[in-house]
């Protein structure tokens, strides 16, 4: 009878295994893409402050991606993100806001359900 750790080993090498760690996405600069079906949603706390905030979990061609967006973008979308739809996120940048603070700003495209467009395509 094989092992545990011998059925796994089996599995990854036929390719039948995925990877469910995700990696974490930053936006570094204007223009930074993500494509990805959107998994889900899970609030962390802050360390500055204790204020939380959304991570949120794509499925991208690359692997699961995680990202948060900001707490304003937060209030934006975290509603509006329905599970199994694809996504393109694309970071705009900065904008100043009052007090001299500044927040992350997105352009967020719904493409719809993933099994709608695939079936588009037969």
């Amino acid at each position: 009878m094989t092992n545990l750790k011998q059925m796994a080993e089996k599995a990854m090498k036929k390719g039948q295994a995925r990877k469910i760690t995700p990696v974490y996405k930053s936006w570094d600069k204007e223009g930074d893409v993500l494509c990805g079906i959107y998994r889900g949603r899970a609030e962390v706390t802050g360390h500055f402050g204790g204020n939380g905030y959304n991570q949120y979990l794509f499925e991208s061609d690359e692997g699961l991606i995680k990202c948060s967006l900001g707490k304003a973008s937060d209030n934006e979308f975290k509603d509006l993100f329905i599970p199994d739809h694809l996504y393109v996120i694309t970071y705009l940048g900065k904008q100043k806001i009052s007090g001299g603070r500044q927040v992350n700003k997105f352009d967020v495209v719904d493409c719809g359900f993933v099994e709608e467009l695939n079936a588009e395509e037969k």
